[in-house]
């Protein structure tokens, strides 16, 4: 399932499948091992293939197990190897599963062989002879007497060889297969599974857990214990805690869960994580562990808080931030779980809430911000860093000392988490214009810190929104190159998610590509927010680029819809569900397709109470889907309104890369007023747009080169002549099949219909039906169905 969720998200994901066998590749097998013809072989091979179900690796050990049974035997008389399929079917009734052949094998082996490889299936796919030693040489701590490890104390005196030879002898039966002088590895993964299930559950397990436990538990507690040794360790001991509890071991297994945990956390492993920090609570006495063992408490609940976070578990995550918060000593120790708390609210669509416990802990960290910030300030503010930045080039800024001022160093954590979430609230963007330019002019005054690169990449796009897009490109260059020089890698997502949707696509090709390894970033380390707000625009960016039908397009936006609920990442929801409804509105999949309900925007419904409260993303975001369907679907009544609305209340996010495709669609409106009415101020108004996109253009934004030239065929259709007409549309055509955007060479088709449509029918016929296939081509059905309708007598009149 979430391989599939994984393909929605990126389609050049490769999945190789390791399907059973068919029969006649079972035959062939069977054929060339008995060197037999293959005709002669097909009895015998569909009742092995009935017995083994097709799995290459049971066929090979089928064979193997009725030589052993003499079940097949090589005739020396006829020189081949013959058998009687009857004879085989009736005493291979009981193997209709095939891990019953590997233990009828495992069965027949000497008892001090089956034992040992059972004590080595629990210790991974590979492991190493001297790692077998050494719990064999913990034996001390263990009694094995009364276990089926009794003959290692007489085996041991026979030299250290006999452990080497009894492994040799386990590969000769072709369980194990020899690596090198000290290594083995399973010969397959069914053979582990068979030997570590062939202990009896609860005391036999348990026994061997504490057994290789103990003894890695000793290599665990050295200075140059790995984190192989720590996590395998851990994970065999919480195998058998209640061998553990009442030996005074309690707070040292707890202590090394919390390593685990760690190393988990580093591997990206959160579940794991989780699992070993739940083992650790249920060590400790909550009552008098923050009295007694403080710094195991605290960092205990605090990374149970983060793993709970990036699991979903909110209601975990919330009982153990409320534990730190009210039981840490200091204001320093709290701040992680505040910043988590932070993301969690943000997460669950709470940005109100987020934003201000942000706010509170700057003002504690000494970190004062306007409760009502004014462009003044920001204008001040922006001022100061210019000042500092002065004559400072790239290499200086780079060259910057590593900010060792803690406090300094937390605020700056603080200011990256709110800048995040402030810009998804605010219906302007001074706030977050406020805590940016905070955030550089600390890193400027005291050092580089892990936070800095997120804060160079939000100084570039608050310069892409006053439409300074060179100085915000170098910004967002420099940002690169501190990711790739310092180790922020816990700023990565929410880095790239600011370079992607405000700065980078001013001088390079729009591409989903930035947008999914952002993803795949937050995904790795944790920041789930991040992770999925670049997710949100790598699922737009599909549409954007309109380069695959809808149908497809819809299907990707469904299965993001799903991951988003599954994390409970609502903030992405909120923006993703406008869209996603757009879609099926164009596929004629609602009532109304000039009204934004249906399946997609029913599920906002079922979000969290918290999760409605107003975000201006989310609603700018539906209203632009309205505009554009609006438009799409020719509801002229409803353009003059709704336009008046937007431009009051919902203005353009400036300097996103959505700045484009919104403002393209607002002058395709206002020419359609133009067009229908007359009136001069529609046309002033587009137009207006048009220089704003050739500026764009001049600049060398790729992506609205495109855009600008069917604008230019529209304003050239109402006033220009034929052969101008024509070489403009041809002009947008063929910019629109280079940037492969299906839809726009739809719009440029259809903008000459209604300028041929009374001079030349038969050239609007020609354009008419091109139209129709791209829109047919890009899956927007009921577009063909109303141009049908709409121009239904030219298409009379060309018959």
């Amino acid at each position: 399932d979430f391989l599939g969720k994984v393909d929605a998200i990126d389609s050049r994901t490769t999945c190789i499948d390791l399907a059973s066998l068919p029969l006649k590749e079972v035959n062939r097998i069977v054929s060339e091992e008995t060197r037999v013809d293959f005709q002669q072989t097909l009895e015998l091979s569909r009742l092995i293939h009935r017995r083994t179900k097709g799995n290459c690796y049971f066929v090979i050990q089928f064979l193997e197990q009725m030589e052993r049974n003499r079940l097949i035997h090589y005739s020396k008389r006829l020189k081949r190897w013959t058998w009687d399929v009857r004879k085989i079917e009736a005493n291979t009734s009981a193997t209709e599963n095939v891990v019953r052949l590997l233990e009828e094998k495992v069965l027949g082996l000497k008892p001090e062989l089956q034992a040992i490889l059972k004590l080595c299936a629990y210790l991974g796919h590979t492991f190493d002879v001297e790692a077998v030693e050494d719990i064999i040489k913990a034996r001390s701590d263990i009694d094995l007497k009364t276990t089926d490890y009794a003959f290692v104390e007489s085996s041991m005196c026979r030299g250290s060889d006999w452990l080497s030879q009894t492994l040799c002898i386990g590969a000769s039966h072709g369980f194990i297969e020899k690596l090198s002088d000290t290594k083995y590895k399973w010969t397959h993964d069914k053979v582990q599974t068979c030997l570590y299930s062939l202990t009896q559950p609860g005391k036999d397990s348990k026994f061997l857990h504490f057994w290789i436990g103990t003894s890695l538990w000793k290599k665990a507690a050295v200075s140059e214990a790995t984190h192989k040794d720590i996590f395998d360790a851990a994970f065999h001991l919480n195998r058998c805690l209640n061998q553990i509890i009442g030996s005074h071991q309690e707070i040292r297994l707890a202590e090394l869960n919390v390593k685990a945990a760690s190393i988990s956390f580093i591997k990206s492993d959160f579940a794991s994580a989780a699992s070993s920090l739940l083992s650790a609570l249920y060590l400790i006495d909550g009552n008098t562990v923050w009295v007694e063992h403080y710094g195991l408490a605290l960092e205990l609940y605090t990374l149970l808080a983060e793993a709970s976070l990036v699991s979903g578990d909110f209601r975990r995550a919330t009982t153990a931030i409320d534990e730190v918060i009210k039981n840490a000593r200091a204001f320093d120790d709290r701040i992680r779980v505040y910043d988590i708390k932070m993301e969690m609210l943000s997460s669950r669509g709470e940005h109100t809430a987020a934003v201000n416990e942000g706010f509170i802990i700057l003002h504690t960290l000494g970190e004062k911000f306007p409760k009502k910030p004014s462009k003044r300030n920001v204008i001040y503010e922006l001022a100061k860093v210019k000042l500092m930045l002065r004559k400072k080039t790239d290499a200086d800024i780079l060259a910057l000392p590593t900010c060792t001022n803690k406090k300094q160093a937390e605020a700056m954590r603080i200011l990256s988490s709110v800048a995040t979430i402030v810009y998804l609230k605010s219906d302007e963007a001074l706030p977050f214009a406020l805590v940016t330019l905070r955030l550089l002019k600390l890193t400027l005054r005291y050092g580089i810190s892990d936070m800095s690169p997120h804060g160079f990449a939000c100084f570039a796009a608050v310069l892409a929104a006053l439409g300074l897009h060179s100085q915000a490109y170098r910004y967002g260059c420099l940002c690169k190159y501190l990711l790739a020089s310092r180790d922020s890698s816990a700023v990565e997502s929410r880095t790239i998610l600011a370079l992607s949707h405000f700065v980078l696509h001013w001088r390079e090709p729009l591409s989903e590509t930035d947008f999914l390894r952002g993803f795949h970033c937050g995904m790795a380390t944790g920041d789930l927010h991040s992770a999925f707000m670049s997710y949100a625009g790598a699922i737009l960016m599909y549409y954007y680029k309109a380069e695959i039908p809808l149908a497809d397009v819809e299907k990707r936006f469904r299965a993001s819809v799903s991951l988003m609920f599954e994390y409970q990442q609502y903030a992405a929801l909120r923006i993703t569900l406008p869209f996603h409804q757009y879609l099926l509105n164009l596929l004629g999949r609602t009532k109304d397709p000039c009204v934004l309900e249906g399946e997609a925007m029913d599920l906002v419904k079922r979000l969290p109470e918290a999760a409605k409260e107003d975000l201006t993303v989310a609603y700018r975001a539906t209203k632009y889907c309205t505009l554009l369907l609006v438009y799409n679907f020719d509801r002229v009544e409803l353009m003059e309104p709704l336009l008046r609305e937007i431009n009051t209340e919902f203005p353009a996010v400036k300097g996103h890369y959505v700045e484009h495709m919104f403002e393209m669609w607002k002058s395709l409106v206002y020419l359609r007023l133009y067009q229908l009415s007359g009136k001069r101020a529609f046309r002033v108004r587009a137009e207006k747009i048009t220089k704003q996109v050739r500026k764009w253009v001049d600049e060398g934004v790729v992506a609205c080169h495109p855009r600008y030239l069917l604008l230019q065929a529209m304003h050239v259709s109402l006033r220009g002549k034929a052969e101008e007409v024509e070489k403009a549309v041809d002009l947008a055509v063929q910019a629109s099949v280079q940037s492969r955007n299906i839809h726009l060479q739809a719009l440029a088709n259809e903008c000459a219909v209604d300028f041929f449509e009374l001079r030349d029918p038969k050239m609007a016929q020609i354009y008419l039906n091109q139209a129709k296939v791209l829109y047919g081509r890009f899956g927007f059905q009921s577009k063909v169905s109303l141009l049908n309708k709409k121009y239904s007598a030219l298409q009379g009149a060309h018959s």
